[in-house]
């Protein structure tokens, strides 16, 4: 610190130049700090959301104004989603996704998770679908396909599908003449 100052007594320009860069690099660290504290408050509401801490969620909600019109998610049928939503924003959508049971709003906001939010969503994926599974067999009838079940409940492929419908008790019906794997679920017969 000594040898600064006395460089710049010596020479005044250096001065300058060690101040403008002594705000750049305060600014970036602001700004990085800024940033983390979203972050891990959006890892804190989705860890309470992971453990089923609901008094926690609920704590850490902000109110309901505090997200603009411009930043929220649209969760309808263009399924988009704004980059310009922090991960605490994120986060509180998606507990009050989980709140009201909203599987379609939770699973756009789980394919736009931002940083690393992703992972910890990963532990409420089959929580999620186990719900959705149970709220769109009361809900449809006669019968649904497999393929609209990989679709709402976000699968991979329609194997990955019928080992979950299997797990989760859904009777399968075989179209007459059909070779292969079951395509459509019997929603009467799977309520149980």
């Amino acid at each position: 610190k000594s040898l600064t100052l006395g460089m710049s007594k010596a020479n005044p320009e250096v001065e300058g130049i060690e101040l403008k860069a002594t705000k750049k690099g305060t600014n970036r660290l602001l700004k990085q700090s800024e940033d983390a504290v979203d972050e891990f408050a959006a890892y804190r509401l989705l860890y309470a959301a992971v453990q089923n801490e609901w008094g926690e969620v609920n704590k850490e909600l902000m109110p309901p104004s505090a997200i603009s019109s411009r930043e929220k998610i649209q969760l309808g049928e263009g399924k988009e989603c704004d980059s310009r939503v922090s991960s605490y924003k994120h986060a509180v959508l998606v507990a009050k996704a989980l709140i009201k049971c909203d599987y379609h709003a939770f699973f756009v906001l789980y394919d736009n998770a931002p940083n690393m939010s992703g992972y910890l969503m990963d532990f409420l994926v089959q929580r999620v679908r186990a719900s959705a599974f149970r709220r769109i067999i009361a809900a449809y009838r006669p019968t649904l396909s497999v393929e609209f079940f990989r679709e709402t409940l976000f699968f991979h492929d329609l194997e990955e599908t019928r080992t979950f419908l299997k797990k989760n008790g859904a009777i399968f019906v075989k179209e007459s003449g059909s070779f292969g794997p079951p395509f459509w679920v019997d929603c009467k017969a799977s309520k149980g």
